[in-house]
């Protein structure tokens, strides 16, 4: 049965658009609802004729709720050119007539020109027909582009490439791109976006459209900025902008709490914002090789957090809310300016891996002995005397080094580190070992070298049996 899926709206709500269905003419739905008392009427700003209306308006329904627009009895939050792309993709291609009344968009069935330029920019790029195809049909109902492979040289992106609204996937990776037309906020079905190696300097704005995007990834560019409107990605969960050149990132990037996994590794940042703290579904965070003064306490709340990269930054301090990571499974602060770990990292007793070495540390808390999960501890290079006695309770670990401090001496509980195959105690101030190194069964790898040690035979014996210098 054919019937007309229709746009309304009215100055009554500005921003809100009505879709839905009718069997009669769209005009005549406008002028039932001017019954309902505002004070202006309902126009229709868009229809298109179709075979199964209210298949199409019902489809065209979901697709907005799933991009995060929410509805009430038809009406939505979205702008006409958002809901138009909906209707587009509900509809399949499958569209017998089309008028537009009020939107800065062409009419489907109308104007072509889009068709023709996307295939000009096929052929002079050398996109196979296989990947971009060459019918109207085939373009509206694409889903993937991945125009990664080799024998293609990509010109550019036209803005054309924002009419296919079906597509749920676009890699264009490697490909040497300046810039993105803002068209690309049309793709408004996009899960997946794919962009790193390329010399991108910017983003559009419009990016903030793609509502129903899951992985975005901008590694490898030369961006110096993100838009705010990075925020409106609620749906996103995994962002990477690793090796470009920021220098700060929007405290919009809060709103993204469905976000698990955030690489903003190799960059030029001196500070995150606080509300990165809200960030509570995030299992995965990386910051290593900027230029971070602090972290902000709020780190505290990112409560699934498993892995935390901060090395080579110039931290001085750690906020005792990094206490609260209670799920943290590897933590590397090598290359810092740390004089001090705050008391409260004995929280974090699912943690395996710290790497703390080439900071300025002097001492470690006692509370170090807590960390009962702890496989390996990097401690090389700091300007530490002494070890805490409490260090003999990680009888998970395997690797210790020690190595580049000034050590005077090692506490006895080292003799309870029964599974430690590693230890590196060389270029320190040691006089002696404790004997209780004997008890070390899993050890295959010593080196002591460059102490001031005067071996005894019991000890020279021992060191000879498992010396390695590594």
């Amino acid at each position: 049965m054919k019937g007309w899926v229709y746009i309304l709206t009215t100055k009554s709500m500005p921003n809100f658009v009505k879709v839905g269905f009718s069997t009669k003419d769209p005009e005549l739905r406008a002028k039932e609802l001017d019954t309902t008392g505002l004070p202006h009427p309902f126009k229709v700003a868009y229809e298109i004729l179709v075979n199964e209306p209210r298949d199409v308006e019902q489809l065209a329904h979901k697709i907005l709720k799933n991009n995060g627009f929410h509805e009430n009895k038809e009406f939505f939050n979205c702008s006409i050119e958002v809901a138009i792309a909906s209707i587009r993709k509900a509809a399949k291609g499958e569209i017998i007539l089309e008028n537009i009344y009020d939107a800065d968009v062409p009419t489907e069935c109308e104007d072509d020109s889009w068709v023709d330029d996307l295939i000009a920019w096929a052929e002079k790029s050398k996109i196979p027909e296989k990947y971009l195809p060459r019918k109207k049909a085939d373009l509206l109902k694409l889903k993937e582009l991945e125009l990664d492979y080799s024998g293609i040289e990509l010109i550019g992106i036209p803005e054309s490439i924002g009419n296919l609204t079906a597509l749920e996937y676009l890699s264009l990776n490697g490909r040497q791109l300046v810039n993105l037309p803002s068209s690309i906020g049309n793709l408004i079905a996009l899960e997946e976006l794919s962009l790193y190696q390329n010399q991108l300097t910017n983003i559009p704005a419009s990016i903030g459209n793609l509502t129903a995007l899951k992985y975005l990834s901008l590694d490898q560019n030369q961006l110096t900025s993100i838009p705010a409107s990075i925020g409106n990605l609620t749906a996103l969960q995994s962002l990477s902008l690793a090796e470009n050149k920021l220098t700060n990132i929007p405290a919009s990037i809060g709103n993204l709490t469905a976000l698990k996994y955030l690489n903003l590794d190799e960059n030029q940042l001196t500070s995150i914002p606080t509300s990165i703290g809200k960030l509570i579904s995030l299992d995965g965070l990386y910051l290593f090789d900027n230029k971070l003064l602090d972290i902000p306490e709020s780190i505290g709340n990112l409560i699934s957090l498993e892995k935390l990269d901060l090395a080579r930054n110039q931290l001085t301090r750690l906020p005792e809310s990094i206490g609260y990571l209670t799920k943290l499974r590897e933590l590397r602060l090598l290359e810092n300016q740390l004089v001090a770990i705050p008391e409260s990292m004995g929280n974090l007793t699912s943690l395996k891996k710290l790497d703390l070495f080439r900071n300025k540390l002097t001492r470690i808390p006692e509370s170090i002995g807590n960390l009962i999960a702890l496989e390996k501890l990097d401690l090389f290079e700091n300007n530490l005397v002494r070890i805490p006695k409490s260090i003999g309770n990680l009888t998970a670990l395997k690797l210790l080094f020690l190595n580049n401090n000034q050590l005077v001496g090692i506490p006895e509980s080292i003799g309870n580190l029964i599974a430690l195959e590693k230890l590196n105690l060389s270029k320190n101030q040691l006089t002696n070992l404790p004997k209780s190194i004997h008890n070390l069964i899993a050890l295959k790898e010593l080196n002591v070298d460059q102490n001031k040690l005067s071996e005894s035979n019991e000890l020279s014996e021992f060191v000879t049996i498992v010396r390695t210098v590594f």
